[in-house]
């Protein structure tokens, strides 16, 4: 995985995701933490990637991205902090956590996004 200029810090935090898809094979989370975040899930691969990839051109069997807002959370440091949270909601799909310690925009506020990955893929 290589940082585009979409993430400049990409890689600041990792942690596993658990098993998103449900594929039975462990996935990541990468954050690309900067002015407004990313974060990046990557799926577990039964062999190696084929290939580098780019964070701005994630392939779908690789995995997906999840952004926070530019215009409304500028600064909200999007994904400072992550974490798979097993299945919060019981919908047999692992789910994960997002931290923003700066939010509202540099304020001193502080989120954490619980992702519900079965509402987000739509499966």
């Amino acid at each position: 995985m290589i940082g585009g200029s979409d993430s400049p810090r990409g890689g600041y935090d990792l942690s596993s995701a658990g098993d998103v898809n449900g594929d039975n094979k462990a996935d990541t989370i990468v954050s690309g933490m900067c002015a407004y975040g990313y974060v990046y899930i990557i799926l577990g691969q039964s062999t190696n990637f084929a290939n580098s990839f780019s964070t701005t051109s994630i392939p779908t069997n690789y995995g997906f991205t999840v952004y926070s807002s530019p215009s409304e959370y500028y600064f909200d440091t999007f994904g400072y902090a992550n974490s798979g949270i097993y299945d919060y909601n019981g919908d047999n799909i692992d789910d994960f956590a997002i931290s923003s310690y700066g939010y509202p925009g540099n304020g001193n506020y502080g989120r954490v996004y619980v992702v519900l990955v079965s509402i987000v893929t739509g499966k």
